[in-house]
């Protein structure tokens, strides 16, 4: 004969073991730690390769060879034929050299003049009364401009993402989970540092955004810092640190339309 041994298992116990087996389904119960620096999973908007706030008001955001231009308080600008996204040298940016047209690392503005940081080079772009003038040269080198020739060796290169700070007038640089800053001068720089992004300094951007930023910019109007990576951005403001909520979500919270999909 076969006997067939049934464990005895009470209601309660069946209860429970399904009521957990419902709740795991759902995604309620905490199989894994997560924090408040966690990032679900979403559609991605477009990577952004660089941001800058220009001079004249408007805030650029670059990705591959498109870009989109953006006003405070009225949100992204668009063409007369009502695109949202530009093309590098034929909508606007022109006088870019055709090397930097296209996948820029970075850009920082310095007293209304912009530099586009790309691999070990950089351009010097600045347009006053003699016109839009430019320059190439390498990040770092004794024949660069004063502003980029002291940089780290770590950071000569494959820059993630760059800005002048609004208070101390540090230009900052970021490259994986390192940050590079110096107050320059016309004779050369001065208290410059290097540190761990979260640890030395920035210690307060939430635990995403402390390597690997996609980019970074100073808001015209408002002075505080915007670090985007992904389709997330957080806000830096001076003197205080990261505002909350510490993980927004590009579209939705904020920078409506600003888009590469």
């Amino acid at each position: 004969k076969t006997i067939l041994v049934t464990p005895r298992i009470g209601t309660k116990s069946i209860y429970f073991l399904s009521l957990l087996l419902i709740v795991i389904s759902s995604n309620l119960y905490p199989i894994s730690g997560q924090t408040s620096d966690s990032i679900i999973s979403s559609p991605k908007p477009g990577k952004i390769d660089a941001a800058v706030a220009h001079k004249n008001g408007y805030v650029y955001f670059f990705s591959g060879n498109k870009y989109i231009k953006w006003k405070p308080r009225k949100g992204v600008v668009k063409t007369k034929t009502g695109r949202i996204r530009r093309t590098v040298g034929k909508d606007g940016w022109n006088i870019i050299k055709t090397s930097f047209k296209d996948s820029l690392d970075a850009i920082f503005n310095r007293k209304g003049e912009l530099y586009f940081l790309k691999g070990a080079n950089y351009l010097y772009y600045i347009k006053d009364k003699l016109g839009p003038r430019h320059n190439e040269y390498r990040l770092g080198s004794g024949n660069a401009y004063w502003v980029v020739r002291y940089l780290e060796p770590h950071f000569s290169e494959d820059l993630d993402a760059s800005f002048t700070h609004p208070d101390n007038n540090r230009i900052y640089f970021f490259k994986g989970s390192k940050y590079f800053a110096f107050k320059p001068n016309a004779f050369g720089i001065t208290r410059s540092k290097v540190g761990y992004i979260g640890k030395d300094g920035w210690k307060s951007l939430p635990t995403f955004f402390q390597s690997d930023i996609d980019a970074a910019l100073v808001h015209p109007t408002n002075k505080k810092i915007y670090f985007f990576k992904d389709d997330k951005y957080c806000v830096w403001q001076p003197g205080k640190g990261i505002l909350k909520p510490a993980i927004r979500t590009r579209g939705v919270d904020g920078w409506k339309g600003v888009k590469f999909d």
